[in-house]
């Protein structure tokens, strides 16, 4: 009785053991992704009716993309055991399970329904949580420019009438500085009483006098009378007496002098006149030709020949 009881224990053991590994050997048929960005496609004709066998590079279905039709090929030999999305089906994710692979002698009894896989949802990336921008400082509100003094204003743009011209540094002390009439209250020393800078400046305290460090007054003739003049006697001052040379200076100059004494110097050559030289080369010059018929001058010398 004993030996019996081990021998159904180890038949159902060995029962399960075949069970598990032939349900290892299905695999489960996803829908590929053709192409990097592709996330949905749809199926077109399947070219493997279920339970039929193929090999591999034989092609299992079509997936149509939005550019082309493109064909799946089967990686390995088995069987299709189960298709869960027909030809045709539309919008379907990339990763969900549209069939079921198997090999050749595999249990396809137990093989899950369609409802089990169209409830799962494909697995979806970990998206990555969006950046922080940075956020920018506050900006300062615009400094507001310091105002300027209106009296001051009104001081720098006083009107000035002359009656004289005045350069243009005079006319601009008188501005900056608000004198009104200012030939009433300044005495010109310019030309014709012209009002000058330093008039301006010295009724304004920053100068002692118009003509500031220069004298007021020209030098002439007659101030220079009580100057201490030379006499001159007549005789000329003697000249300096030479410094005496020294050693090296003296052996400078003779070496001077013989270097000047042994300089190439061009031979001299005497002046000869051109013309003169080119008078044997050329034929000597025919007399001028005489007229056949006499000139009013033979005439008179003729005449005058014959009255003698």
């Amino acid at each position: 009785m004993a030996r019996t009881t081990n021998a159904s224990q180890v038949l159902g053991r060995v029962a399960r053991m075949s069970t598990s590994a032939q349900c290892l050997a299905i695999k489960e048929f996803t829908m590929p992704a053709m192409s990097p960005t592709m996330e949905h496609g749809n199926l077109g004709q399947w070219k493997v009716k279920e339970g039929e066998a193929f090999s591999q590079g034989d092609v299992l279905v079509e997936v149509e993309t939005d550019k082309a039709m493109m064909d799946v090929e089967a990686q390995d030999d088995g069987i299709l055991a189960k298709i869960f999305q027909p030809s045709g089906s539309k919008d379907v994710p990339v990763n969900q399970v549209i069939a079921m692979l198997a090999e050749e002698g595999d249990d396809l009894s137990n093989l899950p329904d369609a409802s089990e896989f169209q409830s799962k949802k494909p697995k979806e990336e970990p998206k990555e949580a969006p950046k922080e921008e940075p956020k920018e400082a506050p900006k300062e509100a615009p400094k507001e420019a310091p105002k300027k003094d209106t009296a001051s204003a009104d001081k720098v743009h006083t009107p000035v009438h002359l009656s004289k011209p005045a350069p243009p540094s005079v006319i601009r002390l008188l501005h900056e500085n608000g004198i009104e009439d200012p030939e009433s209250k300044i005495k010109g020393t310019g030309l014709h009483g012209m009002l000058t800078k330093g008039d301006v400046m010295a009724y304004l305290g920053t100068s002692k006098s118009p003509y500031g460090t220069a004298s007021p007054h020209h030098t002439t003739m007659s101030d220079l009378s009580g100057a201490s003049a030379k006499k001159d006697d007549g005789k000329a001052a003697p000249p300096p007496a030479a410094k005496p040379l020294t050693g090296d200076e003296q052996r400078t100059l003779i070496l001077e002098g013989l270097a000047a004494m042994t300089a190439p110097h061009p031979a001299p050559t005497p002046a000869v006149d051109f013309d003169e030289m080119m008078k044997s080369y050329l034929p000597a010059g025919t007399p001028p030709p005489t007229s056949a018929r006499p000139t009013a001058s033979d005439a008179l010398a003729s005449l005058y020949k014959n009255l003698l």
